[in-house]
């Protein structure tokens, strides 16, 4: 769980506004846990975009990626970064599919 909250503190003002922490904890164990380790990693996608669907307009960049994990063989995970007023990019959203 330890590094389940750290992702949480890492993650952009925006996501931890929407998200409590002890929410993102529960939400990540629940999907992930189940799945077991993580086997493989590929990147599939990137696309840069300046505006998301419920978002407000900045600087992003959504991946997906297709992984295996020890219990579930093909999985879609995607990630959104966006870059933070410090410069910094940040993690903005996870979905796992």
């Amino acid at each position: 769980m330890e590094g389940n909250a750290e992702s949480w503190k890492e993650a952009s003002v925006r996501f931890r506004g929407a998200v409590a922490e002890h929410g993102w904890i529960i939400a990540l164990e629940g999907t992930r846990k189940p799945s077991g380790k993580l086997v493989t990693r590929k990147l599939a996608t990137m696309q840069e975009s300046s505006a998301l669907a419920g978002a407000s307009d900045g600087r992003y960049v959504v991946m997906t990626m297709q992984s295996v994990f020890e219990h579930k063989r093909s999985v879609t995970e995607t990630v959104t970064v966006m870059i933070g007023h410090d410069g910094v990019w940040h993690a903005a959203g996870y979905f796992i599919k």
